[in-house]
């Protein structure tokens, strides 16, 4: 599998930007799954899952992997064309790419709700739990190496026993601060008072 998939023009964008795509694609970059066995997983049919992996295949996102004869029947194997996932230069503020992008972000936040709305019904939930945000401050250039040091500490944990669990970071620009920043810079600044002397 190669390191990334590079979104070339906006057409590709907007076939992957697609909640239930994104689910398919990071599905298939763990392991090598059939249309089926997919569309368990996602608790879709199996001929709304074969749609959107076909799609998939004809934007260069996902390949075919292998094939496999049962009975009278060829199983089709995908897999993940890479790891990662990256938005080319040319690409990126057109063509709605952008807003594409929040889409897709938001979609990651609706599947944490989910979740914590499914786990809020179970009595024995797992002792260990960890909820945490983290400002920090990165140049274009810290994000790949920022990235590529979590991908190897989570790698490490890959093998190991235990509940299954998931795992979501996420990086994108501090809007807070952002709006802090901008109302400073938009508001007058009171001229200094030098020299001036108080009355008796």
């Amino acid at each position: 599998m190669g390191d990334v998939v590079v979104i070339k023009s906006p057409g590709q964008a907007k076939n992957l930007f697609v909640p239930i795509r994104l689910r398919i694609f990071y599905l298939l970059r763990e392991r090598e799954m059939t249309n089926k066995q997919l569309a368990d997983v996602l608790r879709e049919s199996p001929q709304h899952a074969h749609y959107h992996v076909r799609a998939m295949k004809k934007a260069g996102l996902i390949k075919l992997a292998r094939e496999r004869r049962r009975g009278g029947i060829t199983e089709k194997f995908y897999r993940a064309a890479g790891r990662d996932i990256v938005i080319g230069a040319g690409v990126r503020g057109s063509g709605g790419i952008d807003e594409l992008w929040l889409r897709a972000l938001g979609s990651l936040g609706g599947t944490m709700i989910r979740d914590s709305v499914v786990l809020a019904g179970r009595e024995n939930l797992p002792r260990e739990k960890r909820l945490w945000f983290e400002g920090l401050h990165l140049a274009p250039r810290d994000v790949g190496e920022l990235i590529s040091r979590i991908e190897k500490l989570v790698a490490g944990f890959g093998a190991r026993k235990g509940p299954p669990a998931k795992f979501l970071c996420a990086i994108y620009p501090n809007v807070e601060a952002a709006d802090a920043a901008e109302r400073a810079e938009a508001s007058p600044r009171k001229p200094a008072l030098i020299g001036r002397k108080r009355r008796p």
